[in-house]
């Protein structure tokens, strides 16, 4: 990523497996659509849970512009004199992005005050 527009919080972050019952569904990169079932962390080792679910929610708070590209960070930190328990981040706001984990390089996606996007990853840890 060189030029990040802002950063989200992720509204849902589970442990989860493939499961063609479940009632996550993913839409892969091959077009192929995929479903997965949540796991608690307590079962997780049982139910062999190496996957981490993640959906953010991109609405009108981050600025309008064209992205093409998405990543999942680890350990982000805010600057100093940032508010908190706020989910949106602007660049400047940001002291260090810390690891990214994930990375998706996706076709243009306009951002505009009409669209909302909704970002889902599986993640294989």
């Amino acid at each position: 990523l060189t030029e990040a527009i802002g950063y989200k919080k992720v509204d849902v972050a589970n442990l989860v497996i493939p499961d063609s019952g479940g009632a996550i569904e993913v839409l892969e990169a091959s077009g192929v659509s995929s479903k997965w079932s949540a796991v608690t962390v307590a079962n997780a080792k049982t139910q062999g849970a190496r996957w981490l679910y993640i959906k953010a929610t991109l609405d009108n708070t981050l600025p309008y512009t064209t992205f093409r590209q998405i990543g999942v960070f680890s350990s982000l930190t805010k600057t100093s004199g940032t508010p908190g328990g706020r989910v949106y981040l602007l660049p400047n706001e940001v002291q260090s992005i810390g690891t990214l984990e994930a990375i998706l390089n996706i076709n243009p996606q306009a951002r505009s005050s009409t669209t909302r996007q909704v970002l889902q990853f599986i993640i294989e840890l």
